[in-house]
């Protein structure tokens, strides 16, 4: 059940605590920290259900290793070949790289479920009123892209983390695409 998973109990945790600080109407600071979208993808199987075979070939990824790249990082997959079903060397066979890039987007799925809920504690008590929500990540993620695999590298795909914040009050929406330091 979705209810025994590490995330889904921080969460729980969250909301929790969040009711109590309703209650006590003062300034306060809650960080809540996910596990989820790190490895192992282990999430519960309705997020995997989500992304079909034909999705994940539809998502164009190149995949071909770039000279480059592969003498200054060693194209691989370091952290993913800790693994026993990947290769510890050379290519990552195609049907692995799909199931790999399928559980990430399961993860990435059930992460925001669960932040949805976190969220919907705060939306729908007064504590909407004069809370300021930020969400970020430590890290981004190379899923193929230049056949590597993995956080350790300066690949955009690497470096690049959302950070989404909500002020109470808003009501103008913005997207910004320049980098901004964390």
């Amino acid at each position: 059940p979705i209810e025994e998973f590490f995330d889904w109990k921080i969460a729980r945790e969250a909301r929790q605590t969040l009711t109590s600080l309703e209650k006590w109407g003062s300034h306060f600071y809650l960080n809540v920290g996910l596990r989820r979208p790190h490895l192992p993808y282990v999430v519960p199987k309705q997020y995997w259900d989500w992304y079909s075979d034909e999705a994940i070939e539809a998502l164009e990824i190149d995949t071909k290793p770039r000279r480059a790249l592969s003498e200054i990082f060693g194209v691989g997959a370091r952290e993913f070949q800790s693994y026993s079903d990947v290769p510890r060397e050379g290519e990552i066979p195609e049907s692995k790289r799909r199931e790999l890039l399928r559980g990430y987007l399961a993860s990435m799925s059930y992460a925001d479920a669960v932040i949805g809920t976190v969220l919907d504690t705060i939306y729908t008590s007064r504590l909407a009123e004069r809370t300021v929500v930020l969400v970020t990540s430590d890290h981004g993620i190379s899923l193929g892209e230049y056949g590597y695999f993995g956080k350790g590298t300066l690949l955009p795909e690497a470096l690049h983390v959302p950070l989404l914040i909500a002020l109470p009050g808003a009501t103008v929406q913005q997207r910004i695409t320049a980098p901004v330091g964390l």
